[in-house]
Formats: structure tokens, C-alpha cells, sequence
């Protein structure tokens, strides 16, 4: 009985659909001409690409011999070896600051119609035209976002204050560069293999390439500079202590001199006890003014030891094809819309016509 009922559910609904076909048509061909348009207008946009492997070398123990004689000196050196590691998995947070799309947006690229290299910035500002789909998507679909800015206003340009606070300030130009360098540029790190993918997408291959190619400089340099700040503080820190101890080991050493030179032919017991206690300190300053010498390549070495390699796997390359949009994928999607918005409209209609012809026979 049930299985009766399913078929005349599927008789009627069938029926229904048959008897408006001309509906159902109607608003899938008005459906699929529109996916059809936003397929043509829709600009080209094209990813360039590039994989690598981050390096580290593991560090060795910088202490040396120099422990006992520079705690003696008043120095304590403690470990050379540098442990902080940037995890790949933090590298989207790094492209994501403020500060690396600042310094992106500083970028230069060759762009066919200037005279020299532009920046970024000036590229978008003064070269890029928007397309005629980049519009059509503006008011429609970016409408309800511009509306809602223009409501909320919660954008103000900081720069007109003129207030100097030592706080970094970027303007309203510098904030729209960001939002579209945040879509425009992925970093993609895979946790299981170890290699970083990094993408750029733009309407213009060629600049996409070079955009790409900068963006993993940047990125490669903010991670070295990460990982070797901590030896580098200590190669600095090593630099200035020799300095003061070279100026200490000179004084020390023109005092011994000068006394020896004074006291060549006496022979008293103060004398010799004078000279010997020189002497002793010219030889712990020689000793710690040597070590510190020493210290200082070994310090020298563990920044290069620190220092990541970046292992290339796929260079960044000009892209010939197109990354979106899909326009067959546009224009199913589009039919697939069309085909359940009209069949919601069919049986909608035929449900509050059903609605009506029964209130009617009760009332």
C-alpha cells in the first residue's frame, strides 16, 4: 500500500512538472544564459607557483674552553647553539602581517606600458584597469559589502592625524593593497611530506610570476632573520666584549712595558713582586683576550650554521594556463540553480494552490 502511494506521489509530482514545463524551461534558459555571461565576463586569472623545502642544520656546543676563563673575566657566554625554529606551519601567519604585505606592496615589477619598473602599489593605483567583469562583480555580488562600508564606516585614515605615536601607520590605500594581496597570495605547508607550495594569483601572468618570485624572497628572508637573530645577538655581544677586553689587554700590556724598561737593574724584592704581579695579569688578559678571539669565530660560524637552506623543488615559472574561473564549471553550476530554483517554484505554487482549493472546501 505504501509502496502505491510513493507511486502516485511521483505520478502527481510528475505531472505537475509536465504540465509547467514551459515554466521550468523558462527559468533554467534565464539560469544558464546568465552562468553563460558571468563565464564571458568573468577575467582570467592566472597562478604562479613555487615549492620548497625548508633546512636547518643542527647546531654544536659554541662553549669551548673559553667557559672557565671568561666567567673569570666577569663574562658569561652560556650556549652557543641556537634552538628557535620556525615551524612551516606558522609560514601563513608570517605572509598574513602587516608588515610582509607592507613589504611586498614595495615590490618592482616590469609592467608592459611603463617607462621603468613600478611598484606594487603604483601598479594597481596608476597601470591595472579593472575589467568589465571585475565591475559587473563590484555591483552585484560586492555590492551588499560596499554598502554595508559605507554604513559602518569604521575605516579612518590614520595618516591625516598627524600624530606621531612610534606606532606604525598604514593608510587607506595601504589597507585595500593588503585585502587583495590577502587573496591574491597562499602559503600552503604540507605537514606530512615537509614542502612549502607558495601561489600568486593575478589577471597578469607575467607579473604574477615575478609577484610569486619576490613574495618567496621575503618570505625566505623573514625566516632567516627569525632563526638567526638569537646567534647574531651573541656574535654582537662577543664583538663588544673583545673590544673592551683589546683596550684592556693594550693598557696592561704598555704598563708592563713601561715598568720593565724603568726597572731594569734594580733588584729589590718589591720590584720583582710588582713586576710578577704584572705579569700575571698581562697573562690572564692574554689568556682571556685570546679565548675571545676564538669565541668570536666559533660565533661567527654558528650564524652560518643557523643560517636555514631553502631546497627549490619547483622554481617560480610565467604560467600559460589559466587557474579560473572554470567557465563550464560556471555555467553547470548556473543549470543545476536554474533547475531547482524552478522546480522550488512549481511545487511552491502548486503546494499554496492546493492550500487555497482546501480552505476554500472547508470554509
Amino acid at each position: 500500500m505504501e509502496k502505491a502511494n510513493d507511486e502516485i506521489d511521483l505520478l502527481i509530482l510528475s505531472k505537475t512538472v509536465w504540465l509547467q514545463k514551459s515554466k521550468l524551461i523558462a527559468i533554467s534558459s534565464i539560469f544558464i544564459f546568465a552562468g553563460i555571461f558571468i563565464a564571458i565576463v568573468t577575467p582570467a586569472q592566472f597562478t604562479a607557483s613555487s615549492t620548497f623545502i625548508p633546512q636547518t642544520s643542527e647546531g654544536g656546543n659554541g662553549g669551548g674552553s673559553l667557559g672557565g676563563i671568561a666567567a673569570l673575566a666577569g663574562i658569561s657566554l652560556g650556549g652557543m647553539s641556537s634552538s628557535d625554529e620556525i615551524s612551516p606551519n606558522l609560514y601563513p601567519k608570517i605572509v598574513e602581517s602587516e608588515k610582509f604585505k607592507s613589504m611586498l606592496t614595495k615590490v618592482m615589477v616590469k609592467v608592459p606600458n611603463a617607462s621603468s619598473d613600478v611598484t606594487y602599489s603604483e601598479y594597481y593605483q596608476n597601470y591595472w584597469k579593472p575589467s568589465f567583469g571585475d565591475l559587473i562583480k563590484d555591483y552585484t555580488l560586492g555590492l551588499p559589502g560596499k554598502l554595508i562600508g559605507l554604513i559602518k564606516s569604521d575605516r579612518q585614515d590614520s595618516t591625516i592625524q598627524g600624530l606621531d605615536i612610534g606606532i606604525k601607520q598604514f593608510s587607506l590605500i595601504d589597507q585595500e593593497d593588503f585585502e587583495r594581496i590577502s587573496e591574491q597570495l597562499s602559503v600552503n605547508p604540507d605537514k606530512k611530506e615537509g614542502f612549502v607550495e607558495l601561489n600568486f594569483t593575478m589577471n597578469d601572468p607575467v607579473i604574477a610570476a615575478q609577484m610569486a618570485f619576490s613574495a618567496k624572497a621575503l618570505l625566505q628572508e623573514e625566516i632567516i632573520r627569525f632563526k638567526i637573530q638569537n646567534s647574531k645577538e651573541q656574535l654582537s655581544f662577543i664583538q663588544e666584549r673583545l673590544e673592551e677586553r683589546k683596550l684592556e689587554f693594550e693598557l696592561i700590556q704598555g704598563k708592563l712595558a713601561k715598568y720593565r724598561d724603568s726597572n731594569q737593574n734594580i733588584t729589590s724584592a718589591l720590584a720583582k713582586n710588582n713586576l710578577e704581579e704584572l705579569q700575571a695579569e698581562y697573562n690572564l688578559s692574554l689568556e682571556v683576550y685570546t679565548e675571545l678571539l676564538k669565541q668570536l669565530e666559533q660565533a661567527k660560524l654558528q650564524v652560518s650554521r643557523d643560517t636555514p637552506i631553502f631546497m627549490t623543488i619547483r622554481p617560480v615559472a610565467i604560467p600559460n594556463i589559466k587557474a579560473s574561473p572554470n567557465r563550464f564549471l560556471i555555467v553547470l553550476t548556473c543549470a543545476f540553480l536554474g533547475l531547482f530554483f524552478s522546480l522550488g517554484i512549481i511545487f511552491g505554487s502548486q503546494f499554496f494552490i492546493n492550500l487555497k482549493e482546501r480552505w476554500h472546501q472547508e470554509s
